[in-house]
């Protein structure tokens, strides 16, 4: 027995190593398909740890400075890669398939000057937790407002985020097929703590699909969950943009 889950332990880590070595391997192959000024953009990204061997600075930033661009996709993207981070960003990052770039959609107004933020991580996570991540990959202590905030209101805000966290359980990642599994009085409260803690659209238009799903679950109330996938579109238009496959779902559903 010992021995069998030495041999699953052992095997685990090898995957786990190759599919790292891949994931470098990639990395290092699409740098070098770059032009010389492409070279000197990648380049030009934040390296937390310059190094003499040319195919580790390659890496660094790709560890750094890479965003999510689709299901289990990253990019390295020169302008978005150096917007800088918040634990209650007021910019929202979508890949944009159909044009093959990252775009920016703000989730709430931003007077002149002010600085358009995103979050490097996952925001429902404690602000311990965000910390942890954030010096790992980024090499830097995070010290906007959500995590320079009381003792108390910092107790407050995890306790809601960490709330949303088991209530969303990645809602983003299931517009595409939304779960039934949430009742709609889950739905409502996590409505309500997404306005609490973050006061914009955020992840609300990915609830209100699923709100759509539930209620055609429920009982077929298809005027109801009409309205849900209206009020989905329209916040997720904010956050994705019109092109975005998710936005057209949900409009496709409003009329349904």
């Amino acid at each position: 027995m010992e021995a069998w889950m030495a041999f699953v332990v052992l095997s685990f880590l090898a995957y786990s190593i190759c599919l790292k070595l891949g994931e470098y391997m990639l990395v290092c192959l699409m740098h070098w398909r770059l032009d010389a000024k492409e070279k000197a953009r990648y380049a030009s990204l934040d390296c937390w740890c310059r190094s003499a061997i040319p195919f580790c600075d390659t890496l660094i930033i790709w560890r750094g400075n890479s965003l999510p661009n689709g299901f289990g996709r990253c990019a390295v993207c020169p302008t978005t890669s150096l917007i800088n981070h918040s634990c209650s960003p007021n910019g929202f990052l979508n890949w944009d398939d159909k044009r093959r770039h990252m775009t920016v959609h703000v989730m709430r107004p931003i007077k002149k000057g002010d600085e358009i933020t995103i979050s490097y991580v996952n925001v429902n996570l404690k602000a311990e937790d965000r910390q942890l991540e954030l010096r790992h990959k980024h090499r830097f202590t995070c010290t906007c407002p959500a995590c320079s905030a009381t003792e108390e209101a910092l107790q407050a805000s995890d306790k809601r985020r960490e709330r949303i966290g088991l209530l969303t359980d990645g809602a983003a990642r299931r517009v595409l097929s939304p779960r039934t599994d949430i009742s709609m009085k889950e739905i409502e409260e996590l409505l309500m703590l997404l306005d609490e803690e973050y006061g914009d659209p955020s992840y609300k238009g990915d609830v209100c699909m699923e709100a759509h799903a539930v209620k055609l679950k429920e009982g077929g109330d298809k005027v109801a969950a009409r309205t849900w996938a209206a009020k989905g579109y329209k916040l997720m238009l904010l956050t994705k943009g019109a092109s975005s496959r998710e936005v057209q779902l949900a409009k496709h559903a409003s009329s349904q």
